[in-house]
């Protein structure tokens, strides 16, 4: 049984999660609360498997509340929130930060067309996340430990790298984020991101890092042209594909993987593409979207990299495709930041 602890401070929308959320047999919810306070409170009385939070809440919002349990006793936390409230939408990506696993829609009333359809996504988003081990929020590099699988790059890399292609899913936000802040601001690879989040907040993940990168982040439309200094994120219900030449294209086919749009489509039109001159990442997420496409670019000579477990939140996509060694190199995030950095100063040298 998953016992959740549900907060929201809106009557109405509590009593329809709880009526969403009693339709499974094997989640329970063991207590509600209104205030950040009391979610701070009920998490250490009640020891939920799983919180669902509200992101505007009276006095200490969702992201306080969310960062004081990460950091006392933590638990999986699905952010709950309006996809189409630019408030929530720019705390809910924040909270993500904090060390909240997931964004979910907050379901339409019942009798809506999407009511069973949101119900359904969230109940099994609730399964999915409650398996999720969370550990305490430390403060960078607090007893840092080493992770075995980590391969640090040997020997010359390549010098004609021309695109940068990242994929994502659950932990993905927060790391894209702090990635995209710590390039300089006169980086030139342009990059391309795929990244599994929830419907309806795409366009409030951009606008987000728009306000973190140095990069100019747009949503990817069809026949954009990829330009420097852009970064590039595809958008809700299609694939997004590279075209040759310098071309984004979207796709409207079926899902791959369970996903759409899908880092396995996108990295296998890399391969066509850019080939050995594009740097391809598979950052922290559940499942193994992308694994498989990250070793057939490392076969015609990419570089690829795979994020390490221990700054992964889900070693789900990265951890298969360190099984198939398909990962040239297998970093921290740490160490990602860093080779980026190194490859702009190298380019930047060799103008």
């Amino acid at each position: 049984m998953i016992n959740v602890l549900v907060v929201e401070d809106s009557p109405v929308a509590r009593e329809l999660l709880l009526e969403i959320i009693s339709q499974a047999d094997d989640i329970h919810v063991v207590g509600t609360a209104a205030t950040g306070e009391d979610a701070i409170k009920m998490n250490i009385e009640l020891n939920p498997d799983l919180i669902t939070m509200d992101v505007n809440l009276p006095k200490m919002n969702g992201l306080e509340a969310t960062k004081n349990i990460m950091e006392s006793r933590p638990v999986p936390i699905i952010i709950v929130s309006s996809g189409f409230e630019p408030y929530n939408i720019d705390h809910s990506v924040e909270v993500l930060k904090a060390g909240a696993v997931a964004i979910a829609k907050k379901p339409e009333a019942y009798g809506s067309e999407h009511y069973k359809a949101d119900g359904d996504k969230l109940i099994q988003m609730i399964r999915l996340m409650s398996e999720i081990k969370v550990i305490k929020r430390k403060a960078p590099g607090e007893n840092k430990k080493h992770d075995p699988n980590i391969v640090k790059p040997i020997g010359k890399s390549n010098d004609k790298i021309e695109l940068i292609g990242i994929g994502a899913s659950t932990g993905g936000p927060a790391i894209i984020e702090e990635i995209l802040s710590s390039l300089p601001e006169n980086f030139s690879i342009p990059v391309v991101i795929v990244q599994h989040i929830a419907q309806g907040f795409t366009e409030g993940f951009v606008e987000w890092l728009n306000q973190k990168s140095t990069l100019k982040v747009v949503v990817a439309s069809d026949g954009m042209s990829i330009e420097p200094g852009y970064c590039y994120i595809a958008p809700d219900d299609f694939h997004l594909k590279i075209k040759y030449p310098d071309t984004l294209q979207l796709v409207n086919d079926d899902l791959v993987n369970g996903v759409k749009p899908s880092v396995s489509v996108f990295f296998e039109s890399l391969v066509n593409t850019y080939g050995k001159n594009c740097l391809a990442i598979l950052l922290s997420g559940m499942g193994k979207d992308g694994a498989d496409k990250l070793k057939t670019l490392k076969d015609v000579g990419a570089i690829t990299i795979a994020q390490d477990s221990s700054s992964s939140l889900i070693f789900g996509m990265p951890g298969e495709a360190v099984k198939l060694k398909a990962a040239k190199y297998v970093m921290s995030k740490e160490e990602i930041k860093s080779y980026l950095n190194g490859i702009h100063l190298k380019s930047e040298n060799a103008k």
